[in-house]
């Protein structure tokens, strides 16, 4: 079962997005530290034993999927039951879609989405939701 990324280490760039989901046994984002940009989204869904993006500290910049119901979105975090948090995503600071961050059912706060600059809300959705 995958815990981790390791043997990834070296990984930089994604030309499209990243779809973790429905992992049973994730416990850490290991493996992808070097991991600076994805051409696509972020999508983070359904990982129950996963606790937060650590080893997603180098991840500067999403680019968009156009996914459900036709929005675009760069970052889709939902449906994991045991995220405590995403602070590893401090270093991101280039986003180019929609942001989605919906029933996460330990998640306590959103510190690590602090330093996004490049964001163009005039066309672009922040959605959070249903998180306590």
């Amino acid at each position: 079962m995958l815990e981790n990324f390791n043997g990834l280490e070296g990984l930089e760039t994604i030309g499209r997005q990243i779809f973790i989901v429905t992992n049973t046994s994730l416990t850490s984002f290991s493996g992808l530290n070097s991991l600076t940009t994805a051409g696509g989204a972020l999508i983070v869904r359904e990982n129950t034993t996963l606790q937060s993006l650590d080893g997603l500290s180098s991840l500067t910049t999403l680019g968009e999927t156009v996914f459900d119901d036709d929005l675009p979105y760069s970052l889709d975090v939902r449906l994991n039951s045991s995220l405590t948090n995403i602070a590893a995503l401090s270093s991101l600071t280039n986003v180019v879609a929609s942001m989605i961050i919906v029933q996460n059912d330990s998640l306590l706060s959103l510190d690590g989405m602090q330093n996004i600059t490049n964001y163009d809300d005039a066309t672009n959705n922040v959605f959070v939701q249903e998180n306590p």
